[in-house]
């Protein structure tokens, strides 16, 4: 029946009928006190009877008093209580008019003595009044007379304090104000319905920033400290109560932890430099290897809070917090493993101690990641401890020293025994993932492809770091500029290591630009710099070999890219800031200039800079060059920059091992060496070219270089080299054997693909030999088919280990084989021409023989095989898939040509010479067409077809005459 009469009393106030609708909320609240709504009735009908309140003088019904008295009343009741009471009261009124209402309201209703609670909300307005009048300390002075009345789930709680602080604002009391705010923010509860602008809370982060700001400048360390610590407490109330998420917690919260525990570290580290001075002034040296980097007294604070925080915020998912304390962590670790190395006072307890923290930040951060997936900070924290703990494993205190993994082998086993490059691969991989290439944040995806790039540097995946650092590019175009790096330093780092990938990628424009970019950046962070103080010179030194560096890599991405005139000017800046004794072994500049010049053709430019070469290690002693300022020992992290080896003929070492900082002392005069043999050929002084060679196959040798890499590449071409010396020389028998010694050699050092360049280098020689002798054509018959046998033989090998076990089986064998000989084909080009001058010379030596038809049938080999060679396609010929070029192609018809001849068959020769010549002619390849010609002229001049004889000579005239022309 209540529910009914409710139902009736809401239509009737929908209608505009108060009176009838009152009549039936004061039926329900008479006959059914106990109706399960019985508070909507009293709030519906105080809410009529307290419309237009101004015109009853602000009486209030009674059935405000019923929820007001009642002790049992709800949030929610008094919310909408208070709310009402605004409507009237508050809403749209000026400073006079709330506190002309709250006296009226007081007074009219004596509610001091029949309603407490109301009485102390009419306060509360008549507050509000004198705050918009100004009167703040009149203000607060009304709300302390009642505050502590106030229980705490009464939303009249949360207002007064909000109250409280707008009046000490307008006091410019802000630190008071401030902590009003914080008993908001502690006591807040959304069920109250007393809800605070972002901006509020926004300038309170702001101001005690600021402060712990101005007490860092001032010196005033734990001052500083504290500010911050204030902030972090805010922002877990923040979290805890749900509010502004995803803007103020979300941007600020770890950002705010950071600058507490940086606040901290400056703070204990300053301690401990006070306690290092007071013993340096006690002259107790030994004990200062004993000082903590950090006090300890430093860390009371920070310890105690993350005590009591890291429990706490779990419950609530404060994973800023968390993150903090894993950041802490792994900063105490840093700062003391750096010290205790610097000072030699590291022990297995302290690497330990070092070690379980890192293990404990680990965890946290596991345990943010499990938490969210998505939390990027937490991903970028973890890799790089990672990284941090990889590198300090292979860290050595001294050249003959062992690693800090094998030296504290079993601590390493018990927390870090795992190798971490990978995971962090693994860990940047799948943040990037679940973030996705359009997450809004493009601050942090630079950040972690950055990372992603260095972790693959460091492992030495250039073309993967490369690919993600021109990512980190590509996410600079919405980026501010001065943001997407931390600072100089880490945008330096990029650049640098993103250059030197692109570098090993072989992508030369990108790394002058990055390169020319650094130097810019470089130079312009100088100058805004002075050099000044009793290490001046030092830095300024430092500064000097810092350019020469990037210098000498810009002028060697030049020199790779083919742009030898641009490399010149940055090689010789890079000599005269790098002096004798830099950075950079001047013999590697001295090289790099002798090898531009080399290639512009000026060799006695070239000569000049290697003489200087010569003589720099000549003059040198002992271990030779050793970098300023630099250890034997960190010149071993240099040695993934360096050219192993810089051969004439442009081979280098790929992966590490590829920059010319420190190319090793050992090879330098085969650097030397190799440029001069190659200023020797062009200038075709042949003997010198021959002499530089076996000399430099005897150093090879006596310094027992052949056992490396390097060294066996340099033994197989200067090997090649000579060959082609005496092939030059027409001395072929030579060549022959030099070629025979290279291809055993290459065949013993496992480069296969070498060895059978040295043996189809030998055939040409030997074909050489053979158009220049008369010896035993029995004898050379054996030596040829010997090489046609291997040839083949090389062939049939190719094609068994391709069918495997599909030789067996006679359904697949035919399909299989046909396949297998395109493989080798396309492997190999050049067999069936090589194999087709074997068959020609062949056929020339039977014919010398007088054996015409065994002669005859090995032209018809050789012509067989080279009217289409590698059985290519027709639809293939002539495109971009044709291993052959349309050059070849015409050589091949006019050597068919020939062959024709030979066989005695004009007519094909002629058609074949006539089709040759105009493509020749069409397409201007010159030698071609004249040969093509003349060769067409022989056969009719045998013939004795004077008339065709006559064109083809007359098109010879004029084209010698259009040459001379």
């Amino acid at each position: 029946m209540a529910s009914l009469l409710e139902e009736e009393g809401d239509l009737a106030r929908k209608s505009g009928d108060s009176q009838h609708s009152l009549k039936v909320y004061d039926e329900i609240i008479i006959h059914y006190p106990d109706y399960y709504r019985i508070r909507d009735v009293y709030r519906k009908s105080g809410d009529l009877q307290y419309k237009n309140a101004h015109l009853n003088h602000y009486k209030i019904p009674e059935p405000f008093f019923r929820v007001a008295n009642d002790l049992s009343a709800g949030k929610e009741d008094l919310k909408l209580l208070y709310e009402r009471i605004d409507g009237e009261v508050v809403v749209g009124k000026s400073f006079s008019e709330k506190i002309n209402a709250s006296e009226i309201s007081i007074e009219s209703n004596s509610l001091e003595n029949k309603s407490p609670r109301l009485f102390q909300y009419f306060l509360y307005i008549k507050s509000l009044g004198l705050n918009g009048k100004g009167s703040f300390e009149e203000s607060n002075s009304l709300l302390n007379t009642f505050l502590s009345k106030v229980a705490k789930s009464d939303p009249l709680f949360l207002k007064i304090h909000l109250l409280k602080s707008n009046n000490f604002k307008g006091l410019g009391e802000v630190q008071k104000s401030f902590d009003e705010l914080r008993i908001y923010l502690e006591e807040y509860d959304p069920l109250l319905g007393v809800d605070l602008e972002e901006k509020e809370i926004e300038r309170s982060f702001i101001y005690f920033e600021n402060k712990a700001r101005d007490h860092d400048r001032r010196g005033n360390l734990q001052d500083a400290a504290f500010h911050y610590f204030y902030n972090t407490e805010n922002m877990f109330l923040v979290k805890s109560r749900n509010l502004f998420l995803e803007s103020l917690y979300k941007e600020f919260a770890v950002y705010y932890q950071r600058m507490m525990v940086d606040a901290v570290f400056k703070l204990s580290g300053s301690l401990s430099e006070e306690r290092k001075k007071a013993l340096l002034n006690q002259l107790d040296v030994i004990d200062i290897a004993k000082v903590d980097p950090l006090a300890e007294e430093g860390l009371v604070y920070i310890n105690q809070y993350y005590k009591e925080a890291v429990p706490r915020a779990r419950p609530v998912l404060d994973l800023a917090t968390l993150y903090g304390y894993s950041y802490y962590l792994i900063n105490r670790s840093v700062i003391r493993e750096t010290y205790y190395n610097s000072t030699k006072s590291m022990t297995s307890s302290k690497k330990e101690e070092i070690l379980r923290d890192f293990k404990q930040a680990e965890y946290e951060l596991r345990w943010i990641i499990f938490a969210d997936p998505r939390y990027y900070e937490a991903y970028q924290l973890l890799g790089w401890m990672y990284q941090y703990v990889d590198i300090l494993k292979n860290r050595k205190s001294g050249e003959d020293q062992p690693s800090d993994e094998e030296k504290y082998i079993s601590v390493y086993e018990k927390y870090f025994p795992e190798k971490n490059f990978e995971e962090n691969i693994e860990l940047y991989s799948q943040v990037l993932e679940l973030l996705g290439d359009n997450f809004e944040n493009k601050k942090a995806l630079s950040d972690l492809r950055l990372n992603l790039g260095n972790n693959y540097f460091l492992l030495k995946n250039y073309p993967k770091a490369n690919e993600q650092y021109s990512k980190v590019d590509s996410l600079s175009d919405y980026i501010i500029s001065k943001t997407q790096f931390e600072d100089y330093r880490q945008k330096a780092i990029f650049l640098f290591n993103s250059a030197r990938s692109s570098i090993y990628v072989a992508d030369y424009k990108s790394a002058i630009q990055k390169l020319k970019q650094l130097l810019i950046s470089t130079l312009e962070t100088s100058l805004k710099k002075r050099f000044v103080g009793k290490d001046s010179a030092e830095k300024t030194e430092q500064y000097k070999l810092k350019l020469a560096l990037l210098f000498t890599l810009t002028g060697l991405s030049y020199m790779e890219a083919g742009e030898y005139s641009n490399a010149i000017p940055y090689y010789k800046d890079a000599l005269s800031l790098n002096g004798e004794n830099g950075w950079i072994d001047p013999v590697n500049l001295h090289n790099g200039l002798a090898l531009c010049y080399q290639k512009l053709g000026k060799y006695k430019l070239s000569e000049l800079h290697l003489t200087k070469a010569d003589k720099i290690v000549d003059d040198r002693v002992g271990t030779g060059w050793i970098p300023r300022g630099v250890k034997l020992a960190f010149w071993d992290y240099f040695w993934d920059w360096v050219w192993e080896v810089a051969l004439p003929d442009g081979v280098r070492i790929s992966g590490e091992g590829r920059f010319p900082e420190a190319i090793s002392p050992k090879f330098q005069p085969l650097m030397t060496s190799g440029i001069r043999v190659n200023n020797l050929i062009a200038s075709m002084e042949i003997d010198g070219a021959i002499k530089e060679i076996n000399s430099r196959l005897a150093y090879v040798k006596s310094k027992s270089l052949g056992t490396t890499l390097a060294g066996s590449l340099i033994g197989a071409n200067s090997l090649n080299d000579l060959g082609y010396l005496h092939f030059k020389r027409d001395e072929f028998k030579n060549a022959i054997d030099v070629y025979e010694q290279a291809e055993k050699f290459e065949t013993e050092k496992g480069f296969a693909a070498k060895a059978r360049t040295s043996f189809k280098r030998k055939l040409y020689s030997y074909f050489g030999h053979l158009e220049n002798t008369n010896e035993d054509p029995e004898l050379e018959l054996r030596t040829l088919g010997s090489a046609a046998e291997r040839i083949l033989s090389s062939k049939s090998d190719f094609i068994k280990g391709c069918l495997g076990d599909v030789q067996y089986q006679e359904e697949l064998i035919y399909s299989e084989t046909k396949k297998c000989i395109l493989k080798f084909y396309n492997s190999f080009s050049d067999h069936d021409p090589t194999l087709a001058l074997i068959y020609y010379y062949q056929g020339e030596q039977f014919f010398r023989m007088g054996n015409f038809v065994a002669a005859f049938e090995f032209f018809g080999k050789s012509a067989g095989l080279l009217e289409n060679p590698s059985l290519v396609p027709k639809e293939v010929v002539g495109l971009a898939d044709d291993p052959y070029s349309r050059k070849e192609r015409l050589s091949y018809s006019i050597s068919r040509a020939n062959l024709y001849v030979r066989l005695e068959d004009s007519q094909k020769a002629i058609s074949l010479l006539e089709l040759a010549s105009e493509t020749a002619n069409e397409f201007y390849y010159i030698q071609e067409w004249i040969e093509a010609l003349v060769t067409q002229a022989e056969i009719f001049r045998k013939e004795k077809t004077i008339l065709k004889l006559k064109k083809k000579s007359i098109k010879l005239v004029l084209f010698y005459c259009l040459i001379l022309i």
